[in-house]
């Protein structure tokens, strides 16, 4: 499985930067508080890489695989 997603961030620049926008983002219909502990929280899912993407390392991917 291969998730393209923004997470949430909790300390750093881009996590001011999140917060100051959240109004917008709400307004929009996007969601700046996804925690990818939903996503790792499966645990039937193992997380195999993970890397951030342009711009800004804004974007994260994640290839999981399920385990049998």
């Amino acid at each position: 499985m291969v998730i393209v997603n923004h997470f949430r961030r909790d300390t750093g620049a881009l996590a001011v930067a999140e917060w100051l926008a959240a109004p917008l983002a709400d307004h929009l219909g996007w969601h700046s508080d996804f925690d990818r502990g939903q996503v790792l929280g499966e645990r039937r899912l193992r997380l195999v890489e993970e890397r951030t993407l342009p711009p800004l390392g804004m974007m994260t991917l994640m290839r999981l695989v399920k385990d049998a």
